[in-house]
């Protein structure tokens, strides 16, 4: 399998920066994702208890509606414990990922890309010298 998408491997912080960027991006789409379930399944949650409402303003509630009733509103209390876990996850790894991209960008520059940019510009400059001469 070819490989078109070049990757950074020549060195640790390179990978460490992208790796951390790629974590608090894919947090952010988790988030995303996380927030849209939960709506959809408050939403078709409500519309269910309305209905059972309506039901029970006109009738009595027979044994299986009530407990249609009771399970709708336990989903819903685990539907909101559940959702205060995923955000907590989530945000625990937008901090680490962010620390991670920090760290490996900051080290990558300091300790790699100033010297290579220094390099390519003594570089640079010796050309223009070599040509200037011929």
């Amino acid at each position: 399998m070819e490989n078109r998408i070049p990757l950074p491997t020549d060195s640790l912080y390179k990978f460490c920066a992208l790796f951390g960027t790629l974590i608090v991006i894919f947090s952010f789409g988790a988030l995303l994702y996380v927030n849209k379930a939960k709506n959809d399944l408050v939403f078709s949650s409500v519309v269910r208890l309305g209905e059972l409402q309506d039901i029970q303003s006109q009738r009595d509630l027979k044994a299986a509606e009530i407990a249609d009733k009771k399970s709708i509103e336990r989903m819903l209390e685990i539907a909101g414990q559940d959702h205060d876990t995923h955000v907590f996850l989530i945000a625990l790894g937008i901090v680490v990922g962010t620390i991670v991209g920090l760290f490996g960008y900051l080290r990558w520059y300091h300790k790699l890309q100033r010297y290579q940019d220094e390099m390519m510009k003594l570089e640079y400059y010796k050309l223009r010298r070599e040509v200037s001469k011929l």
